[in-house]
């Protein structure tokens, strides 16, 4: 009645003493506590090992053999992006692309793949008892750009990142991380350039001011000159 308690005994003792037997106790143990595919393994294991006196002690084992692997699935990942981790309830499952299937409890569950630089896939995923689940799989690689907004007090000015126009202020541009160089211009003003370094997926505000050209009458050499005079 308490087969965790159970199952660590006889794992125990099959550390101490490798019996075939104890691989039956290990399988059924596993199988009330619904671990289907570890009960499987076991159990087929016990059937291929066993001395025929031993097995004799168990003439229903094809038939618990048989209900246990109803309880599970063969699942089968394919992916078009290679060493991602595969995950299933939860649980690491192994890495892309699992071909060759691997036996996991039947039932619905969420299916995750993950890769550094790309998009976590999910899908929730309904495993057949009993059958094989083959799953194809594309990845989509991560944006990292980052998002740059740019203002000016100056509203209309031209602007220009990296030596092209991106039209007029203000204005939002994705740009991939790193450093880039902005420059402001409109007719009447001095331009004016700022350097920005830019971090993966951030998103920065940055204001730039125009310096307005001076008439003639604004430029201190016409007053003295004129007072001089």
């Amino acid at each position: 009645g308490r087969p965790a308690d159970a199952l660590a005994a006889y794992e125990e003792a099959y550390t101490l003493e490798p019996r075939p037997a104890l691989l039956y106790n290990r399988g059924r143990a596993h199988q009330a506590l619904e671990h289907y595919p570890e009960a499987l393994d076991l159990l087929e294991q016990f059937e291929r090992t066993a001395p025929p006196q031993v097995l004799a002690k168990v003439p229903a084992l094809k038939a618990i053999i048989r209900e246990v692997r109803g309880r599970g699935t063969t699942l089968v990942v394919r992916c078009d992006v290679t060493a991602a981790k595969g995950r299933l309830r939860g649980q690491v499952i192994g890495q892309t692309p699992i071909t060759a299937g691997v036996r996991v409890s039947s039932g619905a569950a969420e299916l995750e793949v993950l890769r550094e630089g790309h998009e976590r896939y999910s899908e929730r995923v309904v495993l057949p008892g009993g059958g094989t689940l083959d799953v194809l799989i594309k990845l989509e690689t991560k944006d990292t750009r980052a998002t740059l907004r740019v203002t000016s007090p100056t509203s209309g000015a031209r602007a220009l990142v990296d030596g092209g126009d991106t039209g007029s202020t203000p204005f939002e541009i994705r740009l991939q991380p790193g450093s880039h160089r902005i420059r402001l211009e409109k007719d009447g003003f001095a331009p004016t350039e700022a350097l920005v370094s830019l971090a993966p997926m951030e998103r920065r505000e940055m204001a730039l001011d125009l310096e307005r050209h001076k008439t003639v009458v604004e430029r201190w050499w016409f007053w003295t000159g004129l007072g001089v005079l």
